[in-house]
């Protein structure tokens, strides 16, 4: 069968950019499985316009189309996930063993069987390094039993079923519990107000945002994850200031570039967007989120050429990553 770039985006030929983009951020949406695949039809009708401009030629309305699609397109461009933070070069991280560190912590256990300290830290090392999910919630769930009138057994419970078991009633149980407990506890808040927007119940998310930050979380990423509850709700400006207030915390925070300029976009400050997307690409030269916004800013601005170079080379870094 031939690969019809046109079809699969779902676009006439001869069709402006605006157009194709809109299509291409609608496809991702409905299929994200294929996003690369219409990642490459994108590139391919891009390079097209290169050689013979009436292929697909940008047209004076790009800018007005893209703005007004680029709220929805960021939901495409950003990733899901919190990114983690750059990790320090080996040489400065020495290595240790979490197999030997679990016998040692088995052999503490095995000598004093109620060591709560023991099982928190054994938990965590199954949940973290091992990946022994019901290893770790066993010995969560003991601690619990041992200590039921702590909070962090729930915390730590809680934490596991919203961010590795995708139980999100259960992280919503322990979670009121360890606020009960412990109503000054911020990072209780943090996770409930995570678990909240998953669930698309964005007043009980902010709220919960809004009281870690009143308990003193001041933390870049509280802030741009409030400003995701507020960019849902619509609140733009709001979420600007909270994005703002992130990059302050932690200038090199890559995901608060990322989701500032998408924002910036949707507002139609696209060289501001380019700034942010340029700075991204500085902290993190190998994040293809980055380069494939960029050239979507890039693409708004009816600089052709520019897009595709970005285009291309989030492509190549998707394939790298995959090969690795």
């Amino acid at each position: 069968m031939t690969y019809d770039p046109f079809q699969l985006l779902g676009v006439e030929p001869g069709c402006d950019f605006a157009t194709i983009s809109a299509a291409h951020a609608a496809r991702c949406r409905e299929r994200p499985d294929l996003r690369e695949q219409f990642d490459r039809a994108l590139l391919t009708l891009l390079q097209a316009a290169q050689a013979q401009p009436s292929v697909a030629e940008p047209t004076g309305d790009i800018r007005q189309a893209l703005t007004e699609t680029a709220g929805s397109e960021a939901m495409v461009v950003a990733p899901a996930p919190e990114r983690p933070k750059r990790k320090l070069p080996s040489h400065q991280q020495p290595a240790v063993d979490p197999h030997k560190v679990l016998a040692s912590l088995e052999q503490s256990l095995a000598r004093h069987p109620e060591n709560v300290e023991c099982y928190v830290r054994r938990g965590t090392l199954y949940a973290e390094q091992l990946h022994r999910l019901d290893r770790a919630l066993q010995d969560f769930t003991t601690v619990i039993e041992l200590a039921p009138h702590s909070a962090r057994g729930f915390l730590l419970r809680g934490r596991l079923y919203a961010e590795k078991l995708a139980d999100p009633r259960k992280a919503l149980a322990d979670l009121d519990e360890a606020i009960r407990l412990e109503p000054g506890l911020a990072e209780a808040y943090i996770l409930r107000g995570y678990v909240h927007h998953g669930l698309n119940d964005l007043k009980k998310a902010l709220a919960d945002y809004t009281c870690a930050l009143g308990l003193g979380a001041e933390d870049a990423a509280v802030y741009r994850r409030r400003a995701r509850v507020y960019l849902d709700l619509g609140r733009l400006e709001e979420a600007r200031a909270d994005l703002m207030m992130a990059i302050k915390l932690d200038p090199d925070d890559v995901q608060a570039y990322l989701d500032r300029a998408m924002l910036l976009q949707q507002l139609g400050r696209l060289e501001q967007a380019i700034l942010d997307y340029n700075t991204a690409v500085q902290i993190a030269p190998d994040l293809p989120e980055a380069y494939y916004g960029r050239g979507k800013a890039f693409l708004a601005q009816g600089k052709p050429r520019l897009a595709q170079q970005d285009f291309e080379r989030a492509l190549k870094l998707q394939e790298a990553s995959r090969s690795e």
